[in-house]
């Protein structure tokens, strides 16, 4: 069962990069009345998207558009870089972090 999530998105010039933060409860199958979970797993799954300049006709496809800027320059749009890694998620789970209990043995 998912307890808490979120999204974090960075943007810089050259790249952006998508995180989604989750918290899951497991719990033993069957329930047994159980209300406890029996572990709680922390997942983060990553996505970067690599970005360059190119010139916006250059974009387009199309050779006719020759946009200008306001100072007479070409206008220059930032479009996704395919590379080898283009698509492609990581995935991490790590274990909650529970307190060391003393187990106290007392004879019976």
């Amino acid at each position: 069962r998912m307890t808490r999530f979120g999204i974090e998105i960075n943007v810089r010039l050259t790249n952006v990069s998508i995180k989604c933060h989750g918290s899951f409860d497991v719990y033993p199958k069957p329930l047994n009345g159980t209300k406890e979970p029996l572990v709680q797993v922390h997942t983060t799954t990553t996505e970067t998207i690599s970005l360059q300049e190119v010139r916006a006709s250059d974009s387009s496809g199309e050779e006719e558009d020759n946009r200008e800027g306001p100072n007479g320059g070409s206008v220059l749009v930032l479009q996704e870089k395919k590379s080898e890694k283009t698509g492609w998620r990581t995935l991490s789970v790590r274990p909650a972090l529970y307190e060391a209990v003393e187990v106290w043995n007392t004879p019976s």
